[in-house]
C-alpha cells in the first residue's frame, strides 16, 4: 500500500519520521496492512564490531506492526529468517508464530505517554547494538520465562513439600480475571460447598532453562507437554503420579487442577540455575476428566484409581484448555523491611509505653515496614471516641487497648513483630509483674508514647534499663515532639523535657505549641475530666509517620536528641531541632537539683557583661514534687527598672508577673518560679553577704508553709554558690563554672 493510505496515528507519524530522512541509518522500504494492523517494513543500520558474539546484521530489517485504531505500542519483529531469536529480550508468540523484539521494563501505559517516533526508533537500534555484543541483558536482571498471563494464583510462603496438599477457591477480580489463593487443604476444602470452585494445586518442576527468549503462555495441555518436554519433563506422567498419589483424598476429582510448573533458570548460555520461575495453569476439566483425557486413572466411589493401559489412544489434549497464571507467593516476615526501605531494625528489640492514637500509628508503621520487635504496654481501655484517630475499630469498645493491637497487627503482616502486650501502669512499679519487669531489662530502647509526664519521669528515674525515647503530640496535633536519651543515659528524660520547656519560652515561633487558643478539646462523657482533643485521622497519619522518622534514627547515633516536627494547615513540614543540654547539681535537703549548662553558661555571661556592675535576675524549672526533682532550665533577665551598682544590685518588677504568666501559659504550667540569682564583682567569693542572708530569709518568708522549693543563687569568677529552702530547712552548694 502507499505512503498515503496509512490510516493508523502510529503508522502515519513512524513513516513521516522517517521520510524526513533524520538519520541515514533508518530506511522505509514498504507499507502494508492486514487485518487491523499496518506494518511499516524498515531497514536499520547497526553499528558493530566485526567480530560479535550474537549474529546481528549490519544492516537488519524490521516489521514495526502498528494498531491501525488506537495508540497501542508496535510490535518490532524481525523481518530476516535466520534473526537469532532464541535469546533473552525476544519474546516467541506461539500462538500467533512471530517473535518480537523486548524493548522496554516500563509498563505500556507509561509509555503511550511519552511516544515519539524518535525515542521508538532509537531504542530499537540500541537494543540491536547491544544484543550484538550480548550486553542486552544486564547483571542481576530478572526476565521471566513465559509472558500473557492474566489471572493470578497466589501460594503460601516458602517451599512446597511434595506431601503437601494445597487447594483454594476462586475470586473473580478486575475484567473478569480470576485470582485463586492457595492454603494447605483441610478435610472441609474436599467437601462440596456454594459459592466458587475448587482448585488443587499440581506442582511441576523442569530442568535448567538457560538463556532463551520469553515464550508466549501456552493455552493448551498438549502445548503446554511440548514445552516441558523440550526441558525434561514427562507433564503426563508427572500429573498421573500426583493423581494415584492423592487417591485417598476424597472427593479430590471433582477439583479443577492448577499445574504449578518451576522453571530454575539462568541467563547464561551453560550455567548453573540462578532462580527460578513459577507459573500457574488453570484447566477447565477437573481432576476425574483429567484422568479420561490422559487415559492413566479413573474414579471410582469419588475416589482416584489407576488405569492399567488399554492400548487405546488417549483424548486430544488439544481441547482441553489453560488458562496462565502468574504466581505470587505470600508475603514473609523476613521481606517487609526489604520491601518497606525501612532496613536496620529488623531484631531491634522494643518496648512501647502508650497504645493510644500515636502509639498505635508508630506501631502499625513500624509493623508494616519490619522495623523492631515490639511488646506493648498500656493501662487503658478503648473508648468509643478513639474510633477516630486510633488503627483499632469498633470491635474493640470497651476491651484493653494493648492486647487488642497486638493481636490486629500480627494479623495485618506475617512475622508476629508484636512478641507480648501487658495491661500495667509504669506509674506502679511495685505492682508491675514479673514479665513486665522482665520486659524493660530485656529491649534495647524502650519508647514512651503515653502521652503522659509522669510516664516519661518515671523512666528516667528508673535504673538498669536501655535507653528511652519519648513521643507526643501537642494539644492541637500540629506538632510532634521527639526527646531521645543518649546511649548511657547520662541525659535524662527528664533534663530533655525542662531543656524542651526551657526552648519553648525562648523562641518566639514555638510559643504557641503548647498554648495555642484557637485548640479546643471536645467532652466524650459527663465526667469532669471526660475531655479530649480534637485530633483527626489525617494528623496523626502525618505525625505518625515523622515520628518513626525520628525514631529510626535513634540507631545512627548514641547522642541525645530532641527534635520537633511542625505541620501547617498547607501541608508543610518543618523540622525544628530542639537544644539538648547537660545538667549537673547534688542532693540537698531531700531534693535532686540540677542546673542545666546552658543556664550556668548564661548567669556567667551576663555577669561578664555588667561587670563592674552586680547583676541578676529570675531562676525558671521545672519542679516535681511527688518525686523531689529539680531541673532549672532557664532564666530571666533582671527587669528595665533593676538597679545596677557595682557594690549593689536591686532586681526590678517592670513586666516581670506579664512575663511570668507567659512563661506558664507556653509551658503549659510545666515550668516555674525557682527564686532569685544575683552576681559579685570581681575577686569577691561567690558566697552570701549579710544583704544576701536577708534576701533569703526574704524568700524563705515568702514561701513559708507552702511546702515549695525556692534557691538564691550567687555567681562569682569561678563559681556558683546556690542555697535550697523547702519548709524553714536550707542547704548550700557549689558549683564550678566552665568557660
Amino acid at each position: 500500500m502507499e505512503v498515503d493510505a496509512l490510516e493508523g496515528r502510529r503508522a502515519r507519524e513512524l513513516a513521516a519520521y522517517l521520510l524526513a530522512e533524520h538519520s541515514f541509518c533508518l530506511k522505509l522500504i514498504e507499507c502494508r496492512r492486514k487485518g487491523d494492523l499496518e506494518i511499516l517494513l524498515v531497514e536499520i543500520d547497526v553499528e558493530i564490531a566485526p567480530r560479535r558474539p550474537v549474529p546481528i546484521a549490519r544492516t537488519e530489517p524490521l516489521l514495526l506492526l502498528c494498531p491501525k485504531e488506537g495508540a497501542d505500542i508496535p510490535y518490532v519483529v524481525p523481518a530476516r529468517e535466520n534473526f537469532p531469536i532464541d535469546q533473552l529480550h525476544v519474546t516467541i508468540h506461539d500462538d500467533i508464530d512471530f517473535a518480537s523484539l523486548c524493548l522496554w521494563a516500563l509498563p505500556a501505559e507509561d509509555l503511550r505517554a511519552r511516544f515519539t517516533p524518535f525515542m521508538f526508533l532509537a531504542r530499537i537500534k540500541e537494543w540491536l547494538e547491544l544484543a550484538a555484543e550480548g550486553a542486552l541483558h544486564q547483571p542481576g536482571q530478572e526476565e521471566p520465562v513465559l509472558t500473557g498471563m492474566r489471572a493470578q494464583a497466589i501460594l503460601p510462603a516458602g517451599p512446597i513439600g511434595p506431601e503437601t496438599l494445597l487447594m483454594a477457591r476462586g475470586h473473580e477480580g478486575p475484567r473478569h480475571s480470576l485470582t485463586i489463593r492457595f492454603s494447605e487443604a483441610t478435610p472441609e476444602d474436599l467437601e462440596d460447598h456454594e459459592g466458587g470452585f475448587r482448585f488443587v494445586l499440581i506442582p511441576v518442576t523442569t530442568d535448567v532453562v538457560r538463556g532463551r527468549a520469553v515464550r508466549s503462555a501456552p493455552r493448551t495441555l498438549d502445548q503446554l507437554a511440548a514445552l516441558l518436554a523440550e526441558h525434561g519433563c514427562d507433564l503426563g506422567q508427572t500429573l498421573t503420579d500426583f493423581a494415584v498419589s492423592s487417591k485417598d483424598e476424597a472427593g479430590l476429582d471433582a477439583a479443577l487442577p492448577v499445574i504449578l510448573v518451576t522453571f530454575p533458570k539462568s541467563a547464561a548460555p551453560d550455567g548453573l540455575a540462578e532462580g527460578e520461575d513459577r507459573w500457574g495453569f488453570w484447566m477447565d476439566k477437573t481432576v476425574g476428566q483429567l484422568g479420561e483425557a490422559l487415559g492413566t486413572f479413573g474414579v471410582s466411589d469419588g475416589h482416584i484409581v489407576p488405569i492399567i493401559a488399554t492400548g487405546e489412544d488417549r483424548q486430544d489434549l488439544k481441547e482441553i484448555r489453560l488458562e496462565p497464571m502468574v504466581v505470587v507467593h505470600e508475603l514473609q516476615g523476613s521481606q517487609l523491611s526489604a520491601l518497606s526501605g525501612m532496613a536496620g531494625g529488623d531484631d531491634l528489640k522494643c518496648l512501647a509505653i502508650g497504645a493510644g492514637a500515636l502509639g498505635s500509628k508508630v506501631l502499625e508503621i513500624c509493623v508494616r515496614g519490619g522495623f523492631g520487635r515490639w511488646r506493648v504496654l498500656d493501662k487503658d481501655v478503648y473508648l468509643p471516641h478513639n474510633a477516630v484517630r486510633h488503627i483499632l475499630g469498633d470491635w474493640a469498645v470497651g476491651q484493653p487497648k494493648a492486647p487488642h493491637l497486638h493481636h490486629f497487627l500480627n494479623q495485618t503482616v506475617p512475622g508476629d513483630r508484636i512478641e507480648a502486650s501487658y495491661v500495667a501502669d509504669v506509674i506502679d512499679p511495685v505492682g508491675l509483674p514479673e514479665d513486665v519487669t522482665k520486659a524493660f531489662t530485656e529491649s534495647d530502647m524502650i519508647v514512651d508514647m503515653s502521652a503522659s509526664v509522669a510516664v516519661a519521669r518515671t523512666l528516667a528515674l528508673m535504673e538498669d534499663i536501655p535507653r528511652c525515647v519519648s513521643l507526643f503530640f501537642n494539644p492541637g496535633a500540629s506538632d510532634v515532639v521527639m526527646l531521645q536519651e543518649d546511649g548511657g543515659r547520662t541525659v535524662s528524660l527528664l533534663d530533655l523535657e525542662a531543656s524542651y520547656y526551657g526552648a519553648l519560652i525562648s523562641d518566639e515561633a514555638l510559643a504557641s505549641h503548647l498554648h495555642d487558643p484557637n485548640v479546643e478539646a471536645i467532652r466524650y462523657a459527663n465526667g469532669c475530666r471526660d475531655i479530649t482533643a480534637r485530633i483527626g485521622p489525617d494528623r496523626v497519619a502525618i505525625l505518625g509517620g515523622l515520628a518513626v522518622q525520628g525514631l529510626r534514627q535513634t540507631l545512627a547515633s548514641p547522642a541525645p536528641m530532641a527534635k520537633m516536627w511542625r505541620t501547617g494547615l498547607d501541608g508543610s513540614v518543618n523540622v525544628t531541632d530542639l537544644p539538648v543540654h547537660t545538667y549537673r547539681g547534688a542532693l540537698q535537703g531531700g531534693w535532686d537539683v540540677r542546673w542545666s549548662e546552658a543556664v550556668l553558661e548564661t548567669l556567667r555571661s551576663q555577669r561578664q557583661a555588667d561587670l563592674p556592675n552586680e547583676t541578676g535576675g529570675i531562676l525558671l524549672g521545672v519542679v516535681d514534687f511527688e518525686r523531689g526533682l529539680i531541673r532549672v532550665s532557664a532564666a530571666i533577665e533582671a527587669p528595665p527598672d533593676s538597679v545596677k551598682k557595682p557594690h549593689y544590685f536591686e532586681r526590678g518588677r517592670t513586666g516581670l508577673e506579664r512575663r511570668l504568666n507567659e512563661v506558664v501559659d507556653m509551658t503549659a504550667g510545666q515550668l516555674r518560679y525557682i527564686g532569685e540569682w544575683h552576681s559579685h564583682p570581681r575577686g569577691i567569693p561567690a558566697r552570701p553577704s549579710t544583704d544576701d542572708d536577708v534576701l533569703f530569709a526574704t524568700l524563705a518568708g515568702l514561701f513559708k508553709s507552702t511546702g515549695e522549693p525556692h534557691v538564691m543563687a550567687i555567681v562569682g569568677d569561678a563559681e556558683m554558690y546556690w542555697r535550697l529552702g523547702f519548709n524553714n530547712e536550707s542547704a548550700d552548694s557549689i558549683l564550678a563554672l566552665l568557660g
